[in-house]
């Protein structure tokens, strides 16, 4: 069944509701903001077959407000500073922003202007891929806000590993790269990587133990050895 592109929820069916999806959103409107519900109602349409959006009962004397729940992400968040034309949109990107994104051309730039460093992981199949985002969900929120893990697809982009110091195309091998003094750190142990594992990469890494790979190495290993 198609969803509609907006409920009406009350204050008894808003909690059952914000279950619903991966992504809820709840908007509260002050008595005569009829401008920004408009606004808002634009929006959903434009993304009900990805989110759920609902407007709560009206907010007297309160400003209007907008509630976002990522169940994928066990996160809320709300704003209520919604004046600017574009402010509804970025706030359901930012919202629905997933803890580990997949790379791609086409938003790598996006992530790469967040300014922070990106824990790189390249694999080639999508079992993999949910394996590895499953164990290292917990570690990407208690980091987000200085970090940004990411995976790569391989066979999509083979020359990405050897930019990050592994092989050219290999797979489950990761890498951090600070875009803010393009510092690369391959991961060179022999550990299989896991949430332990990768933290206590970043630790050396933060600790100084790690050295940044440059480009000047050797063929076999980039010249960086972790324990």
């Amino acid at each position: 069944m198609r969803r509609p592109s907006i409920s009406v929820v009350n204050e008894e069916t808003t909690t059952s509701f914000a279950k619903e999806d991966e992504i809820v959103l709840i908007a509260r409107f002050s008595d005569g903001d009829h401008i920004l519900e408009e606004r808002y109602k634009d929006i959903a349409y434009q993304y009900r077959d990805r989110h759920s959006f609902a407007i709560g009962p009206v907010v007297i004397p309160q400003s209007s407000s907008l509630q976002c729940i990522n169940n994928a992400n066990q996160e809320q968040f709300s704003t209520a500073q919604l004046s600017t034309p574009a402010a509804i949109e970025n706030f359901v990107k930012q919202c629905a922003r997933p803890l580990v994104p997949e790379l791609t051309r086409r938003n790598e730039a996006e992530y790469m202007r967040a300014g922070k460093s990106i824990v790189h992981y390249f694999l080639s199949a999508d079992e993999d891929r949910d394996a590895y985002i499953a164990d290292i969900k917990p570690l990407a929120k208690k980091f987000k806000e200085y970090l940004i893990f990411a995976t790569m697809d391989v066979s999509q982009y083979p020359e990405m590993p050897a930019v990050m110091g592994h092989q050219f195309a290999s797979t489950k091998v990761l890498a951090v790269s600070s875009p803010s003094t393009g510092g690369v750190y391959p991961y060179r142990g022999n550990k299989n990587l896991n949430s332990a594992v990768v933290e206590d990469f970043l630790n050396d890494i933060s600790a100084g133990k790690v050295k940044p790979w440059y480009g000047m190495t050797s063929a076999e290993d980039g010249g960086i050895k972790h324990e």
